[in-house]
């Protein structure tokens, strides 16, 4: 009883057309709703796959996205040794340089700790050590 009340204000608001027959649906008509069901199926089917693929190709442009970023780490890592190892090899060059400038002037490498002053009386192996020969 409830259906057909249901029927009769849906044919009264509009919403749904009379049947053509006195059956509310025929089976030929069940077979058409489960073929426009079923191709409505397949459209979703085939819209998820493709989302699916998208989400795959996201997933693989991310992993060359973080693969690149830590070549470029590894890559500014390296620089940065290079230019460690650049100013090493410079500070080097420039103690090498001052070296040899030292050694052209004559320059006595003995430490002046061991020089006493003048008047101090050394012991004799302090002069020998600061170059003054024989003991007293």
């Amino acid at each position: 009883m409830g259906a057909a009340l249901g029927l009769e204000f849906g044919l009264r608001a509009g919403g749904l057309a009379p049947p053509t027959s006195g059956r509310i649906a025929e089976p030929a008509s069940l077979d058409r709703v489960a073929l426009v069901e079923l191709a409505h199926l397949r459209d979703d089917v085939r819209s998820l796959r493709a989302q699916i693929e998208q989400l795959r190709h996201t997933a693989e442009t991310s992993r060359a996205g973080e693969r690149i970023k830590a070549l470029e780490a590894a890559h500014e890592a390296s620089l940065a040794q290079a230019q460690l190892a650049s100013a090493t090899a410079t500070k080097l060059g420039a103690l090498e340089a001052r070296l040899e400038r030292l050694e052209r002037a004559g320059a006595d490498p003995t430490s002046t700790s061991v020089i006493g002053r003048p008047g101090s009386r050394l012991s004799g192996k302090d002069r020998r050590a600061a170059g003054g020969g024989a003991p007293d």
